[in-house]
């Protein structure tokens, strides 16, 4: 977990990192909480993707981050399983997301039930400013 949580911490400190894209975390959830307590205080990250499961706990960091980070334009999940937990987790985040900067929201090559899926665009309604 501490090469994890430095990584984090030092991506949250960053100023000049504009893009961050999550292929692969490991599943032990105190590594995964040491990184996104550290990249929940970054403010420069104008992209972000994930390609990873994040779980109940990296989504709510994710709702964290997208509350205090007023950079962020395009936010993309890849190849991706959401089902309606994880569907609620991400409308949790998005709603929290309070800034006209979110210009666009992707979820690519993901599997997603129209229940997950109408969780998640009731939340997108918050973000009038989407493309």
């Amino acid at each position: 977990g501490d090469d994890l949580g430095w990584l984090g911490y030092f991506i949250g400190r960053s100023e000049v990192l504009k893009a961050l894209h999550i292929h692969v975390l490991p599943e032990e959830r105190e590594q995964l909480v040491a990184f996104m307590r550290g990249i929940i205080h970054n403010q420069s990250i104008k992209e972000l993707g994930i390609q990873t499961d994040l779980g109940d706990q990296g989504l709510r960091s994710l709702g964290h981050f997208l509350r205090k980070n007023t950079a962020l334009a395009h936010l993309r999940f890849v190849d991706f399983h959401v089902d309606t937990d994880c569907a609620h987790n991400i409308a949790m985040a998005l709603v929290q997301c309070r800034h006209n900067s979110l210009l666009s929201f992707e979820l690519d090559e993901t599997n997603i039930s129209d229940e997950a899926f109408s969780e998640i665009a009731t939340a997108l309604r918050t973000q009038s400013q989407l493309e």
